[in-house]
């Protein structure tokens, strides 16, 4: 769902740290709320302190944290900062931390609320590689939220749309992600360009020939160019690129 929607307080809801208004919640075995990372941290306590500070907030006894402390440390990357104050790091390693600490929780259940994204885009794969092993534990549930519907289509099994705290859709991850764009790019068809200041038209159909801006994951895409000149065209062609700016494909 868009932002406000209600995404992230479902989840709190879940965890327990609000209660419903109405209705009831039923949690079957003990969990991990990816939700807030670095909720607890003490800023005057060093790195070391908080990972024993933060591991009993999570659940883990200190015996648990002692074993797997090295590991800890080792995957937020953060050797050389342990005995220093929190207050002293920067954003970007201390979600780096609270992540490492969570992962070592080993809940049945794990909250996950964007997430994915922190620290550069090498601790990004690293997370992303955490999630995929723990998708293949039969014995895990991960509940999480995003508005990265790529990240939806490779890590759910089913996903559910909702709108102003409703619900719009629940089932197929692909048809999930098309609901979402549905709801944030309404469907408009292209308009043809005023041929005095553009000479030519382009438009995007579907499978069955319509005109549209809105496809489905999977679904073939009619690229037309048509143009009325008196002139020769020596070359025409058509590029595709990504929202963030990225070249996918190019023809001419």
């Amino acid at each position: 769902g868009r932002n406000g929607s209600g995404k992230s307080t479902l989840l709190k809801l879940l965890a327990g740290i609000y209660e419903p208004t109405e209705g009831s919640i039923t949690v079957h075995g003990n969990l991990t709320p990816f939700i807030e990372l670095g909720v607890g941290f003490n800023p005057e306590l060093s790195g070391r302190e908080n990972v024993f500070l933060n591991g009993a907030i999570l659940g883990l006894a200190t015996k648990e944290i002692e074993r797997k402390y090295n590991e800890i440390v080792e995957f937020a990357e953060l050797e050389r900062f342990m005995d220093q104050k929190l207050k002293n790091y920067s954003s970007g390693m201390l979600v780096r931390l609270a992540f490492s600490i969570a992962i070592q929780a080993h809940n049945g259940i794990l909250l996950v609320d964007e997430v994915l994204a922190v620290g550069d885009e090498r601790f990004q794969n690293k997370c992303l590689k955490v999630f995929a092993e723990i998708k293949k534990d039969p014995a895990k549930t991960v509940i999480f939220v995003s508005h990265d519907m790529g990240s939806v289509q490779r890590f759910c099994d089913r996903a559910m749309v909702i709108d102003s705290g409703k619900l719009l859709y629940l089932g197929d991850t692909d048809e999930a992600a098309f609901q979402y764009k549905k709801l944030n790019f309404p469907e408009s068809v292209f308009t043809q360009k005023d041929t005095e200041k553009a000479p030519f038209e382009l438009y995007i159909t579907n499978e069955s020939g319509k005109r549209t801006k809105l496809f489905k994951f999977g679904e073939k895409v009619q690229v037309h160019l048509q143009w009325q000149t008196d002139e020769r065209i020596k070359n025409a062609g058509v590029a595709l690129f990504s929202d963030d700016g990225q070249y996918i494909f190019g023809t001419n």
